[in-house]
């Protein structure tokens, strides 16, 4: 089961990963310029290859155990693929943004000040060291360490809403009485006389 969990959240980073930067040489890096039905295009795509990867890795946990996976397992299996995908994804966007290209964490820190001003000037009974805090926040936030920390935890979020939906179409509980591995050759003797 585990080199199944691994090797299908490695097949789902890379998808993932590939998808990042495909939609940023298409989309650019300004947030700005991005129109909502591209976005909801790539949006839809990535949840399509999520779906896809967790259908995968737990068709093969349910093949190798004789065809049986219950709802829990499944579960497990298909949070801890999007745990491996989210970690290699989260360690790819920390040294993508950190030391490749950081136009994109640029352009949204700016775009944070910028939106900060106008709130700040809306609100001039802040004072100096509220507004510092507020915006060393977000600049924590916006930074490729921030980025990548969100990005797990929201991977960790997703899969396990997506395990659950996946994982209730996916099922298939054993018999009564079943036992993984010692009950497999009962079965298949009763199957062929």
């Amino acid at each position: 089961m585990r080199d199944t969990i691994l090797k299908w959240g490695l097949i789902f980073a890379i998808a993932a990963i590939v998808m990042t930067i495909l939609s940023r040489f298409v989309l650019g890096t300004d947030p700005a310029k991005m129109n909502t039905l591209t976005s909801i295009i790539v949006g839809v795509i990535s949840v399509a290859v999520s779906v896809a990867c967790l259908v995968m890795a737990l068709r093969e946990v349910k093949q190798n155990e004789s065809g049986y996976l219950t709802y829990g397992r499944g579960v497990k299996v298909g949070f801890l693929t999007c745990l491996a995908a989210g970690f290699v994804v989260s360690v790819f966007t920390y040294f993508y943004n950190g030391y490749i290209d950081d136009s994109q964490i640029k352009t949204t820190q700016n775009m944070i000040r910028e939106k900060n001003e106008e709130i700040f000037d809306k609100n001039p009974n802040m004072t100096e060291k509220e507004k510092e805090k507020i915006e060393s926040y977000q600049m924590m936030m916006t930074s490729p360490g921030g980025m990548a920390i969100s990005g797990f935890f929201g991977y960790a979020i997703f899969g396990i809403i997506l395990s659950l939906i996946v994982s209730a179409f996916i099922k298939n509980n054993p018999p009564e009485g079943w036992i993984p591995g010692i009950s497999d050759s009962l079965y298949k003797d009763q199957d062929n006389p």
